[in-house]
């Protein structure tokens, strides 16, 4: 097991944000993009995408993000058959691909 980075998205360039500073829009790549980020933000969901600052790391000198409601975003992808075509599973191709390079790159 290894520890591996996430891939930037253009995507993540400019998402609302919820924290200390009040609700901005950040760029998040490399501080609060987790897996649930590469699912399709805009399916079937009312509102926009929004990461919530949690908790401070001192020994990064940041916050932790969360994605608020990912909840909501996993029971969707869940419900997804492959009949369904309006999915856009282009975020997760791109994550799948990237960790399969990071996995081989390690001679695993």
């Amino acid at each position: 097991m290894r520890i591996a980075r996430l891939p930037d998205n253009d995507s993540f360039n400019s998402i609302e944000t919820l924290g200390p500073n009040g609700t901005t829009r950040e760029n998040i790549n490399g501080s609060a993009v987790a897996i649930e980020c590469f699912l399709d933000l805009n399916y079937r969901v009312n509102s926009a995408p929004t990461i919530r600052w949690t908790s401070y790391d001192s020994n990064l000198g940041k916050y932790q993000g969360e994605l608020v409601n990912k909840d909501a975003y996993v029971r969707e992808f869940k419900k997804i058959r492959p009949t369904e075509c309006d999915y856009n599973f282009d975020k997760l191709n791109s994550l799948v691909d990237h960790l399969y390079r990071e996995w081989v790159s390690e001679g695993v």
